[in-house]
């Protein structure tokens, strides 16, 4: 899938939850909000697992096989691999326009972000967009920040 045909397919807004959001009695649009929907496609393949999705069976970073797992370098470079190729593995994104970095916060939470940058995509202006995770290795999260 092309990026200019996966940010045309998110159309409406969700909340954090995966809720859609209402506004005036309405379904919200990302229409109005340059790059929303394409963040929100971004943070749902970080927080998504595989096969989730019918669709798209390969979408989704499993974050959820690292519950139970110590807090060590190992196991943060392969969560940064993995939501790498998670934004990377079907054409999404550019695996050169990606940067994740993971960092202990405790000993069983990880802090990832996630730098991507916009400069080759025409529907958002030329920026750095950063998605920051709090991600609980017993069971808590992951959890998107902004």
């Amino acid at each position: 899938m092309s990026i200019d045909t996966a940010i045309s397919l998110v159309d409406f807004e969700w909340s954090s939850d995966g809720d859609f959001v209402i506004r005036k009695g309405d379904l919200s649009d990302t229409y109005d909000s340059t790059g929303k929907g394409f963040v929100q496609e971004c943070e749902d393949r970080i927080k998504s697992e595989q096969f989730d999705w019918k669709l798209l069976p390969t979408k989704g970073a499993n974050l959820i096989d690292f519950f139970g797992e110590n807090n060590t370098e190992k196991t943060r470079k392969t969560i940064e691999e993995i939501i790498k190729t998670s934004l990377t593995e079907d054409g999404f994104l550019d695996s050169s326009d990606v940067s994740v970095y993971a960092a202990p916060l405790s000993s069983t939470e990880i802090v990832v972000r996630v730098d991507i940058d916009t400069q080759g995509i025409e529907e958002i202006p030329d920026s750095e967009i950063i998605i920051k995770i709090v991600y609980d290795l017993q069971g808590q999260g992951p959890f998107i920040l902004r």
